[in-house]
């Protein structure tokens, strides 16, 4: 599966080369300060506590909903709660 996580983060480390940090019209905000309102596969798998590959297979099967934004596929922390609910339904 091909993600733009490692494009963002090379594009992100040029603008940090260039004006020494990553945005020169931000605001510092500590990362663990925000709320982030899209996960990466690979954040949502951790917080699910499973493989990335799993979390592949879930967004493929359609079982666990995704947004598109340019080529990038993320997961809203609203579709892990709802997947959760989903699963403990079943059970």
């Amino acid at each position: 599966m091909i993600t733009c996580h490692h494009a963002r983060r090379t594009a992100l480390t040029e603008v940090e080369d260039r004006f020494g940090h990553a945005r020169p019209d931000a605001l510092t905000i500590p990362e663990d300060h925000v709320d982030k309102l899209l996960l990466t596969p690979i954040e949502a798998a951790t917080a699910l506590g499973i493989g990335r590959s799993k979390v592949d297979e879930l967004l493929q099967t359609g079982q666990l909903q995704s947004v598109h934004i340019g080529a990038c596929r993320d997961v809203p922390p609203e579709a892990l709660t709802a997947f959760l609910d989903r699963v403990r339904a079943a059970s």
